[in-house]
């Protein structure tokens, strides 16, 4: 990264730092929400929804966000979504004072609500400004900002369950929420402005349509992929502390745990990242990624067809790997996409970058929605490991699509060549 400029180290800066705080937001309330929101009377399929919510938002929120990001500007998008993300986090803050099962249901939906808008907001800028600004060098930049964003939700779920041991419920998105406003004060004045408006033709602009992007088959390949890794990361967001009652930990040891995942990821991003521009093809990185976050899943619980007992070695070891696999089908699946875009006549400008990120940020939030949901409801009827099953066979065939997908393209160039 010797290379860049100094205005590309000071955004590449200030982006960093985002995806760092952002997450830590986030992740915060991992390993203490269940247990305090089953002292209000909360159920687990229920409190499976207030965490999955916040995916569904920025689900809904995202295309949106990502079509007029040149409209509202990327500064300010960056900076409004970074203040309203913090708000969200002090206001959760005072949710512990509810007794009423239903009001506290409502609150929490409502909160979380706004803090995904805000959280959108910033995903699809920061996304946005990686290709923006960083064009020659998608993947390892992504990469790098992935490695920020797992050191993120490493911290968020350590430092939550340290502070909700010194100070309760209220202490850890008191102290996250103003760090997280003291950040965007100083983004705002920070952050460089983005370069001159776009000057693509209205015909461009046309053209770079999200049911254009999705009628590409090949688009599916990677958001599929995401899809699938992102469900995954609900179901054991939701289940996880459940399922490690077993053990009798602590909530900082609770903590510790949740942060392995995003630590692995950290470690991985950049690594996938560089791989994929210099060395691996980003199909077989695809491939050998999904191939680690089926193998990680069948350990976890571990899956019910499995003739071992439950073990807390087990649950770190997957963890661990599973981190390390959903660094390469994070990192692939965003630069595969842009490309995706791009090959197929979607003009190299900010429209088709906000638009990417939109659908990038909307799969992988569908994704958690999705599993942190129906988590809820396995949890409730089956138990963590017969729940498990579900989200394993996504992984599964996950894991097969991309071999598929070169037979049928090798298939295909043999057709034209004999043709």
């Amino acid at each position: 990264m010797s290379k860049y400029s100094s205005r590309q180290w000071l955004t590449f800066s200030m982006l960093a730092l985002g995806n760092v705080f952002s997450a830590c937001a986030s992740s915060l309330m991992a390993p203490f929400f269940p247990s305090e929101a089953e002292s209000k009377g909360v159920s687990p399929s229920i409190y499976g929804f207030i965490f999955g919510i916040y995916m569904l938002v920025m689900c809904l929120a995202s295309p949106f966000f990502g079509k007029f990001i040149t409209k509202i500007g990327l500064k300010t998008m960056y900076n409004v979504g970074t203040f309203t993300s913090a708000l969200a986090c002090i206001s959760f803050a005072f949710i512990s004072y509810i007794n009423n099962t239903n009001i506290f249901i409502g609150i929490s939906f409502m909160i979380r609500i706004i803090a995904a808008m805000g959280h959108t907001a910033f995903t699809c800028t920061s996304f946005t400004i990686t290709a923006m600004e960083f064009s020659d060098n998608v993947g390892s930049v992504f990469g790098s900002l992935g490695t920020c964003f797992g050191l993120g939700l490493i911290i968020g779920p350590l430092v939550g369950g340290a502070l909700y041991e010194v100070g309760g419920f209220l202490l850890p998105f008191i102290v996250v929420g103003c760090i997280l406003m003291l950040f965007t004060v100083a983004s705002t004045c920070i952050l460089p402005k983005e370069k001159g408006k776009n000057n693509a033709s209205e015909e461009d602009k046309e053209d770079a349509g999200i049911m254009t992007l999705l009628q590409i088959s090949s688009s599916y390949l990677f958001l599929y992929a995401l899809f699938a890794a992102s469900f995954c990361i609900g179901y054991f967001i939701t289940g996880l502390e459940v399922h490690l009652r077993q053990f009798h930990l602590s909530p900082l040891e609770v903590g510790a745990i949740f942060i392995l995942e995003g630590g692995f990821y950290s470690l991985s991003a950049p690594i996938w990242g560089m791989l994929t521009e210099k060395i691996l093809h980003p199909i077989l990185a695809l491939q050998i990624g999904s191939i680690i976050l089926f193998a990680s899943y069948i350990i976890m619980g571990p899956a019910p067809f499995m003739p071992i007992s439950p073990s807390l070695i087990l649950v770190i070891v997957s963890l661990a790997m599973y981190g390390t696999g959903y660094g390469a089908v994070f990192v692939v699946a965003f630069n595969g996409l842009l490309n995706v875009a791009k090959d197929n006549g979607f003009p190299n400008n900010i429209e088709t970058q906000g638009l990417v990120s939109g659908i990038f940020t909307s799969t992988f939030s569908f994704g958690f929605f999705t599993g942190s949901s129906v988590g809820g409801i396995l949890l409730d009827n089956f138990g963590f490991r017969m729940g498990s099953l579900v989200p394993l066979v996504m992984l599964f065939t996950v894991s097969i699509s991309p071999m598929i997908y070169m037979c049928c393209q090798l298939k295909s160039k043999m057709y034209t060549v004999k043709k």
